[in-house]
């Protein structure tokens, strides 16, 4: 179904699109190649004021059409034939040019869950100082969700990735819809940037 995402924001710095399966297995396209496609990184030059970056994932039933676009959107309406300035630079790249300062999101996983009508969640989070953390480091999970309830939410360090990984359950009960965010803290610290997943019936 046609689903919008609203993130708001003042003065943005950047905002784009950035895949981050790499490898042809992440596809097993062989007409498209997906994971040859650039990311594409918009910096902002000067203020744009109050608005939010509208994510929009449409509906398709070919592989073919590209059917996720974000975009920047002023909070007040633009009237017709009035005349808006924003300044930018646009970067066609493999990485954006600024990158978060913690760990990032290497792969989310979903499947069943251990419940009737419950579904387990798997996050690995790469990158930043998480490698340089050991086994017993105070690294703790904030997880929060629109809807349902979470239980059984544990993180721990994965030595596949170098990273961290965090699982838990999500019983959505009656909610067809749960907007779901977590991140990695040490303490008072922020290791991480913010994970964020739109679980739909």
């Amino acid at each position: 179904m046609l689903q919008v995402s609203a993130f708001i924001d003042a003065n943005p710095r950047g905002l784009g699109l950035l895949p981050r399966d790499r490898t042809c297995a992440d596809y097993e396209d062989l007409v498209n190649h997906y994971e040859r496609r650039p990311s594409l990184w918009v910096e902002a030059i000067g203020d744009w004021g109050k608005g939010m970056v509208q994510l929009v994932e449409i509906p398709t039933k070919s592989e073919d059409n590209d059917n996720i676009v974000a975009f920047w959107r002023p909070n007040q309406p633009i009237p017709a034939q009035a005349e808006y300035r924003f300044t930018y630079r646009l970067y066609w790249c493999w990485t954006p040019p600024t990158v978060p300062s913690g760990a990032t999101t290497a792969a989310t996983r979903v499947g069943a869950g251990p419940d009737k009508d419950t579904r387990r969640f798997v996050i690995d989070f790469v990158g930043g100082r998480v490698a340089e953390l050991k086994e017993d480091a105070d690294v703790t999970p904030v997880l929060v969700t629109s809807a349902g309830t979470v239980k059984d939410l544990m993180v721990q360090p994965n030595p596949t990735t170098g990273g961290w990984r965090v699982s838990f359950v999500l019983a959505p009960g009656n909610a067809a819809l749960c907007d779901l965010r977590c991140t990695l803290k040490r303490g008072d610290e922020l290791i991480s940037e913010v994970w964020s997943y739109r679980w739909t019936l």
